[in-house]
């Protein structure tokens, strides 16, 4: 606008200047004069005004170009979010991971170990089994336990009185013997492991065995496990077989004494 007013102040200073009317012309010296020092101020205005309007569309620019930096600074913080649920995401998936890489491994011991002979004859052996058969319990509960393969290795056969004792009787009854009411009793005072407490129970019963100390039927057996008095029960049927084994810390006097028993 400044612009226009003076240009239009100029065309009038010309018209002025090219008036014939020479009367009219002296009689307005000062007025033109004022003319064209306003139109000179006017035109100074409007450069100053173009300075300004570029100033302000520069202004509008870096407006911009911080508001893209803001959006960039929320997208960068919600990157960051991302990857720390990412990382953490990343630190479950490890874990699952080596969770699953240490059953692979169990599984893998399994396969090697209980693909013994069907009978196990060695007492290293035997303990082997129960290991494997611990872990089992441990990482996949009485369920895993249970379908287990090789599910019948002989532990005992054709002794005195006993003449078949199995691990799928063992792996019928660990989830009792070391449930959590036989651990608040004290059970794993018998042993460092389960797998160690069931050989020592094993071991037992081979012995009070080959002594001819059992009979068909109820047995209590009173004896110490790992300096710890304890009470041993097992159950033979008329063909030989053992089909229940129990075992008890005895954390108070006078225990319920069932069928025939034998101090070992």
């Amino acid at each position: 606008k400044a612009g226009k007013l003076a240009g239009a102040l100029k065309n009038v200073s010309k018209e002025l200047v090219q008036s014939t009317n020479i009367k009219k012309l002296a009689q307005m010296p000062e007025k033109l004069q004022e003319l064209i020092q306003f139109s000179e101020v006017c035109e100074k205005r409007s450069q100053q005004f173009d300075e300004v309007a570029n100033t302000l569309k520069q202004h509008e620019k870096n407006i911009q170009i911080l508001d893209t930096s803001a959006n960039n600074s929320q997208t960068l913080e919600k990157v960051a979010k991302g990857v720390k649920v990412g990382e953490h995401s990343a630190q479950e998936g490890i874990k699952l991971a080596h969770s699953l890489e240490k059953n692979q491994e169990g599984l893998k011991k399994v396969a090697n170990t209980v693909a013994l002979s069907k009978e196990v004859t060695s007492s290293v052996d035997r303990f082997k089994c129960f290991e494997i058969f611990e872990a089992m319990f441990k990482n996949g509960g009485e369920e895993a336990l249970r379908k287990l393969e090789h599910e019948c290795l002989i532990l005992m056969k054709d002794g005195n009185t006993i003449k078949e004792f199995t691990t799928e009787l063992v792996k019928e009854k660990w989830g009792h013997l070391f449930s959590g009411a036989h651990q608040e009793e004290g059970i794993m005072k018998l042993g460092k492991s389960q797998a160690e407490i069931f050989e020592r129970i094993t071991q037992i019963i081979e012995a009070v065995d080959q002594n001819k100390l059992f009979i068909v039927g109820d047995n209590t057996v009173k004896t110490a496990i790992n300096g710890q008095e304890s009470l041993l029960r097992v159950f033979i049927d008329n063909s030989g077989k053992v089909i229940n084994v129990n075992t008890y810390k005895i954390s108070y006097k006078n225990p319920r004494l069932i069928g025939n028993v034998i101090n070992w």
